[in-house]
């Protein structure tokens, strides 16, 4: 069946065939899985086509492992590059486990911000 990328989550719950106590199942699956796959592909398009197979595959068991039904390549599609976009997201720069923590280090600066500037310049001329 037809998944597409902008498909609502009801929509793509409804083409699995899942309830909604298998599809929270099934998006803490695909949501572990994604925080995997960032640590070596920056994207689900990104993927050789064996790994989004092998993907598929461990997902499926543990759906099946749970007596849930299984999914097909449209739904772990329609989830996936999301996910992994998510996960990027929430694990910040890629380098940050390897920046030194320094407490003496001066604070970064903002970039200059004419509306700030503008509203203080006012501030000390008519205080």
């Amino acid at each position: 069946m037809y998944l597409p990328l902008d498909a609502s989550s009801d929509e793509a719950r409804r083409t699995a065939g899942l309830n909604g106590d298998q599809w929270g199942q099934f998006l803490k699956f695909t949501r572990f899985e994604a925080l995997n796959l960032i640590k070596r592909w920056t994207n689900w398009i990104s993927l050789p086509e064996n790994e989004k197979q092998a993907t598929l595959q461990r997902i499926n068991e543990k759906l099946r492992e749970e007596g849930i039904p299984q999914i097909q390549n449209e739904v772990l599609a329609w989830r996936m590059s999301p996910a992994m976009r998510r996960a990027r997201a929430e694990q910040g720069p890629a380098n940050q486990d390897a920046a030194p923590a320094n407490q003496d280090a001066a604070p970064t600066q903002l970039p200059y911000d004419p509306v700030k500037a503008a509203a203080s310049l006012e501030r000390q001329a008519n205080p």
